[in-house]
């Protein structure tokens, strides 16, 4: 039996999440999981959804994340909490230096003591949750051949890759979830192509939708049509872009209803612009939904994907799985997935104009049966768990 230790870490549902799902679900039976992560950084309907046995445990760490929580747990004044991000801002790169040190010690120590074959430290983006980075550090100090994973594009480079430079050699391989997101890593990053390997996202067999579909519902004159979305409820997903649209799109479409489902950072400011523009009895925000998102998806007639900013979005390939319109923004590895007017739509981000131009074109044509047979043929050929799997297999045969 290989025993393989998983760390993250975590603080938001997402992606990500189900990244590490996947992966411990889909390796070789003869592998065993130790699943490590920060306090709380796994949600019990994450833990619900991993397939096999497992350990988890959890370890205290330090980070910026949870220095700022314990600062607002504080009750401090809004003027002191000021002042304690300035300070925090300020003594940045020694505070990092800082928490390098102790949470490589804490990191190292867990490690040593499950004595694993292989090490998968799981990441959402780069550099990000720097204690991502720790465990490879940590990994590679006691010689255990460890992963690195990635799922969204890396951000640009800060004083954190000064503390973290030799990380590209420290790792035996790079997954990532798209190819865009490995070649801003070659060329920005400086990695080693050999090193990356592109494991894309899946959908089940099981969830993919088979059989005839349904098109007298995709008619623009009915009394109620819907356009949905699945994703956080933040601005760097484009939400405000979205709404701007739809509220244009009302004028010549007092039918539409938008359904927001998800939570998020921005949902106050969200609620206040649909309050304030007039379009509240328009807009439902369902907040986060825990039951099969399949329930969600097949009520929508539109799937819209306004993000600023993506790795390779399982909620597209799920809309499109489930033999719906997709529009999304050609953002990270979107275009992987989806070809314009030929199994979806792509626009550009940061457009609300382009938006609206793009879904009311949507919306006035006669015709999408094809584009939507083609979308649920994409996942079918390109997204499937018999891929991932294989690739996964392969890997862990030349890593131990």
């Amino acid at each position: 039996m290989k025993k393989i230790l998983v760390y993250t870490e975590n603080y938001e549902r997402g992606g990500g999440n189900q990244y590490v799902i996947d992966l411990i679900n889909n390796f070789p039976e003869n592998c065993s999981f130790i699943l490590i992560s920060n306090k709380n950084g796994m949600f019990e309907s994450d833990l619900e959804k991993i397939e096999r046995q497992f350990q988890y445990h959890t370890i205290n760490i330090r980070s910026i994340p949870i220095l700022y929580q314990n600062i607002k747990s504080g009750r401090l004044s809004k003027l002191f909490f000021f002042i304690c991000r300035v300070l925090i801002k300020a003594f940045r790169f020694l505070i990092y230096g800082f928490f390098k040190w102790s949470n490589n010690k804490k990191i190292k120590k867990t490690i040593a003591y499950h004595n694993p074959a292989l090490v998968i430290s799981c990441n959402g983006g780069y550099p990000s949750a720097i204690t991502c980075l720790d465990c490879v550090n940590s990994a590679n100090q006691l010689k255990i051949p460890v992963w690195l994973t990635v799922v969204s594009m890396p951000h640009k480079k800060t004083m954190v890759d000064l503390l973290y430079k030799k990380i590209k050699d420290n790792i035996n391989y790079l997954i990532v979830n798209s190819e865009c997101i490995k070649n801003e890593f070659i060329v920005k990053r400086g990695f080693l192509p050999d090193k990356i390997v592109v494991l894309h996202n899946f959908i089940p067999t099981k969830e993919i939708h088979n059989g005839p579909v349904n098109f007298t519902r995709f008619n623009i004159n009915l009394p109620v049509y819907k356009l949905g979305y699945i994703g956080r409820i933040e601005q760097a997903k484009g939400i405000m872009y979205l709404l701007d649209s739809f509220k244009k799109l009302l004028k010549d479409y007092p039918n539409l209803q938008l359904i927001l489902t998800g939570s998020g950072r921005d949902m106050a400011l969200a609620q206040t612009y649909c309050t304030e523009n007039g379009i509240a009895d328009k807009v439902i925000f369902m907040g986060y939904y825990h039951g099969n998102v399949k329930d969600v998806l097949t009520t929508f007639d539109v799937f819209i994907f306004p993000s600023l900013w993506e790795g390779l979005p399982y909620s597209v390939l799920e809309a499109m799985a489930n033999a719906r319109l997709v529009i999304s923004t050609n953002v990270g590895g979107i275009p992987e997935i989806i070809t314009d007017n030929e199994n979806g739509f792509l626009v550009e981000p940061a457009n609300s104009e382009k938006l609206y131009d793009k879904i009311n074109y949507v919306l006035n044509s006669d015709d999408n049966h094809q584009i939507i047979a083609n979308g649920v043929a994409t996942i079918k050929d390109k997204f499937s768990g018999t891929l991932f799997r294989q690739k996964l297999k392969s890997l862990l045969d030349s890593s131990i």
